[in-house]
């Protein structure tokens, strides 16, 4: 999308992200007609002003291919009729104006905005829906991590010295210290 508004508006690939980052809109009409903004020119060329609109008419198709392909995909697997509570939206992407009135119409059910939960810490620095996949991801495998250690206790108790006899020196410092910083951060 972002190549996309750098050719549509003649920018370059770093302003066009910011561009669409701190302008965009999923969906036109919610853009006042008089809204503009700085365009930066590229090779040597001064900055003009654009209507905001001409911003929003490159990302609409886009945004409306992509939730029409995902309802798409969805339909083909059969898991839209399973998704009564709505859907769940995550990343950057996710707090560009009108993004969830837009998947909504095109998904033809609720649709939030997901961010990070369950973290201790500084979680300023993670709170946005921009993280929360990953974060998502750190907390399964810390819990898959977890259990697969309780079951390695529970199933092999009496393997516990053998095992501590072939791990590799400083391995279970290491091991201790991995889980433990995922069990703090969770």
């Amino acid at each position: 999308m972002t190549s996309d508004v750098a050719a549509g508006l003649r920018t370059p690939i770093a302003e066009a992200e910011r561009l669409k980052r701190n302008y965009g809109c999923a969906l036109g009409r919610l853009i006042a007609e008089h809204e503009e903004i700085e365009v930066p020119g590229v090779g040597g060329h001064l900055p003009r002003k654009v209507a905001r609109r001409v911003l929003g008419d490159i990302i609409e198709p886009r945004i409306e291919e992509l939730f029409s392909e995902v309802r798409r995909r969805m339909e083909e697997s059969g898991l839209i009729d399973h998704l009564s509570a709505g859907m769940v939206l995550t990343g950057g992407a996710v707090q560009m104006e009108g993004i969830i009135e837009a998947a909504e119409e095109i998904l033809g059910m609720p649709v939030r905005i997901g961010v990070p939960v369950g973290v201790k810490g500084i979680v300023q620095l993670i709170q946005g829906p921009q993280w929360a996949t990953g974060v998502g991801l750190v907390h399964y495998g810390a819990q898959r991590l977890a259990e697969a250690r309780h079951f390695a206790t529970e199933d092999a108790p009496s393997l516990g010295h053998v095992d501590e006899m072939a791990r590799p020196r400083g391995a279970s410092v290491l091991g201790r210290g991995v889980l433990g910083w995922l069990r703090a951060a969770f």
